[in-house]
């Protein structure tokens, strides 16, 4: 939930979407609600604009421990009023959380120990639990932690099974994204619609992707074919070759691929 819209990507908003616009010491919060409009507050300000069902309709009477413009663009959005640049406790429908907040210096930031519990029922039965903390540096941004996960999907995208790893690192700046920790998982593919079928099974433990280059590392097994229009390939216990939109070569579970 704490996910928003960097004021540098503020051209690329949709309405909804929260605006985070990093300051020296803290982040300035806002809610866009289309035709480059955004409802804010700040000291000695309230905020009462009311558009396409968001809701923003009460005089907001501004403190900053309490009502701050993070508490106040999350409640737009979720209906919860919450503040992570702060020491906070957090309970949800689908989760919970805790944290000791976040120092901002502008183009730096960081994010103290923060743990959390989330389950998610919709389309994969999952849960992940974990206690992390964050650096940004201009565009790179580094996490470090233990993050447990495991899930049970039941047919999205055609695959059925169950999946557990823990995620210990993960560091992004632009186009390149790296994530450190084991991941293991077994299940099957029964995707028609998508001419994809076969067994999955195997442990990955890094994934890397760099603009639309993507490597993996692991041991994996997994057996199949794919034809559809946008790909044609087969993988045996894990070696194999894929060609098309997604091109990919594979041994024993370590692969190296394209996006075109």
């Amino acid at each position: 939930m704490s996910k928003s819209v960097p004021l540098s990507d503020f051209g690329r908003a949709q309405p909804g979407d929260l605006i985070e616009e990093n300051k020296f010491g803290y982040s300035h919060w806002m809610v866009y609600i289309g035709d480059d409009e955004v409802v804010e507050v700040g000291q000695g300000s309230t905020g009462k604009k009311e558009k396409d069902g968001y809701k923003i309709g009460t005089t907001w009477s501004y403190d900053l421990g309490e009502k701050n413009c993070e508490h106040f663009s999350k409640w737009c959005r979720y209906d919860i009023e919450l503040c992570e640049q702060l020491a906070h406790a957090n309970v949800e429908e689908n989760g919970a959380s805790v944290g000791l907040g976040k120092y901002e210096a502008g183009y730096a930031s960081w994010k103290l120990p923060n743990a959390h519990i989330r389950f998610d029922e919709d389309e994969q039965k999952s849960v992940s639990m974990g206690v992390e903390t964050s650096a940004r540096v201009q565009s790179l941004k580094a996490t470090v932690g233990p993050r447990i996960h495991g899930g049970l999907k039941h047919g999205k995208d055609g695959e059925y099974g169950v999946d557990a790893g823990v995620d210990l690192a993960k560091v992004s700046i632009g186009q390149i994204a790296a994530k450190v920790g084991p991941k293991a998982n077994i299940g099957i593919i029964d995707d028609d619609g998508n001419g994809r079928a076969g067994v999955s099974a195997g442990i990955d433990v890094a994934q890397a992707n760099i603009g639309r280059l993507n490597a993996n590392v692991g041991l994996r097994a997994d057996t199949g074919v794919v034809a559809n229009d946008d790909n044609v390939g087969f993988q045996v216990l894990g070696t194999g070759v894929q060609i098309g939109r997604e091109t990919k070569v594979s041994l024993f579970g370590m692969s190296l691929g394209w996006k075109f």
